[in-house]
């Protein structure tokens, strides 16, 4: 969420600075072509030879065309959003029968109270604590404490 802020702020500030840009190329370009007009009063050549009649210099181009490219980039920035990244999931290969088959019980219902755990898997209490503390160290399900029992649930992992 943070990287899509950042890049909708150095959007808005592109697109201003694109802005900034253009007001500028454009009061000098306004005032290269009234300096030319001046200068083409006393030029002698024909009018389709003289440098002076050009209505807009080649510098000015140049600068609009990078001044477009910079405000559309600052458009893209804004409106593009950040693609959330997947969740991963946890290797479950590394896993022992034990600790997988407890895994999948967290997974399969989101949360659940580690009291459940012990009735539904067939194991004892301490046996499930012991794979709970190995889960909890690898970082795939973390334990939140509930009155006189843990809830279990899988570790958020953005």
């Amino acid at each position: 969420m943070k990287n899509m802020t950042q890049r909708k702020q150095y959007g808005i500030i592109l697109i201003a600075i694109s802005v900034f840009l253009f007001f500028v190329i454009t009061a000098f370009t306004l005032h290269i072509v009234q300096l030319n007009q001046y200068l083409h009063q006393d030029c002698n050549l024909p009018e389709n030879i003289c440098p002076f009649t050009n209505s807009m210099p080649a510098e000015s181009i140049i600068g609009y065309v990078i001044d477009v490219s910079l405000g559309i980039f600052g458009i893209y920035l804004f409106l593009a959003g950040a693609k959330p990244e997947p969740k991963k999931q946890p290797e479950t290969r590394s896993l022992e029968p034990d600790e997988k088959k407890l895994f999948e019980m967290v997974s399969s219902q989101g949360a659940i109270f580690q009291s459940e755990l012990v009735e539904k898997s067939g194991m004892n209490k301490v046996k499930v604590t012991r794979i709970l503390d190995r889960l909890e160290a690898k970082g795939i399900v973390e334990r939140k404490r509930r009155g006189m029992t843990n809830v279990v649930m899988m570790k958020n992992r953005n």
